[in-house]
């Protein structure tokens, strides 16, 4: 006769962090100095990300505000664009 249900395959656990009562973090096995360097640099890049796509935005802005600059001064401009929009095929 065959089972009920298929048999559960073993997770292997590579690693595990044990947090001590006084809230002191122990992870085993230790990390290597390769990976502790990738830790650190992972942790700066996500801010260094942030901070690019933040500069590039505001560069952005700056460009399409000096190319449209004139027209945000003249409401007026705008609206005749706009409705002069609908004839041009």
């Amino acid at each position: 006769m065959l089972p009920a249900r298929a048999p559960q395959t073993l997770r292997v656990i590579r690693a595990f962090d044990l947090i001590a009562p006084d809230g002191k973090i122990h992870r085993f096995p230790k990390l290597t100095r390769l990976q502790r360097a990738g830790v650190w640099l992972h942790s700066l890049a996500e801010p260094a990300i942030l901070i690019a796509v933040g500069l590039g935005l505001i560069y952005t802005a700056g460009v399409v505000g000096r190319e449209y600059g004139e027209l945000a001064s003249d409401p007026c401009k705008v609206r005749f664009l706009l409705w002069a929009r609908q004839f041009v095929a």
